[in-house]
């Protein structure tokens, strides 16, 4: 009777495994790890010391990855240059081939993917904005950081955007303006495909130098009135 309890422990320990095993597969898929791997594969692709022949991210066992932004967000899962399958953000998986219907293998991929996206661990919420005049505000989650332009940089000539500072910023003021950036980032009436003087530039970092999204807003934009004037409220309450 023992070993016939002891048997069933193990049996039941086993299938527990498992059972959480695949919960966890299943919980990969999600719009928060979506982004992350959406943003890691942006990242490597730009930091990478080497690429796919194609150009692309190397994920493993001949799959390379890459990223795609046009209607919808969507990851894309290739071999050789040819597609197996997509992940598309808040879909889910869309197979290319007979064989990429294999829905473990492609999860098993995803989930990897995510796993070594997550321990990477880049920062998130990072966002450049140059109003019409020319000045740079930087912003993340703790702080902001305002560069005036100068006289000598300005298109007059005389221009001053004033004192520089640095401030902090609370957490609900920081999640205003970014409701107000992503706004002006998905809007794509309000955007321009040319820099001109008084538009706005909208760029989402990942790291220094490695750009998510960057978009220009036409100069009467109701996306750039609304930032520039959060902006401008900020400034005048500045030290």
């Amino acid at each position: 009777m023992r070993y016939i309890t002891i048997f069933v422990f193990i049996a039941f320990s086993i299938l527990y495994s498992k059972d959480k095993e695949a919960q966890s597969m299943k919980s990969c898929i999600n719009d928060e790890n979506f982004e992350i791997v959406y943003t890691y594969l942006i990242w490597k692709k730009a930091t990478a010391k080497k690429l796919s022949d194609y150009g692309k991210v190397i994920v493993e066992d001949d799959y390379d990855a890459e990223t795609i932004d046009e209607e919808e967000k969507r990851i894309v899962f290739t071999v050789k240059n040819y597609k197996q399958f997509s992940v598309i953000q808040n879909k889910g998986f869309q197979p290319h081939t007979k064989n990429a219907n294999d829905y473990e293998r492609n999860n098993e991929l995803y989930c990897n993917l995510a796993t070594t996206a997550k321990m990477k661990a880049l920062p998130k919420n990072n966002y450049r904005y140059i109003d019409g005049n020319g000045n740079v505000w930087k912003i993340s989650e703790k702080e902001m950081k305002y560069e005036p332009i100068k006289p000598a940089m300005s298109s007059s000539g005389i221009y001053s955007g004033g004192k520089a500072f640095k401030m902090n910023l609370e957490e609900d003021k920081f999640n205003e303006l970014k409701v107000l950036l992503e706004k002006a980032i998905l809007n794509q009436s309000s955007q321009i495909e040319n820099r001109v003087k008084g538009s706005g530039l909208v760029v989402k970092l990942i790291t220094e130098g490695v750009i998510e999204k960057s978009v220009i807003l036409n100069e009467k934009s109701i996306e750039k009135k609304n930032i520039e004037k959060f902006l401008t409220e900020f400034k005048n309450n500045s030290p």
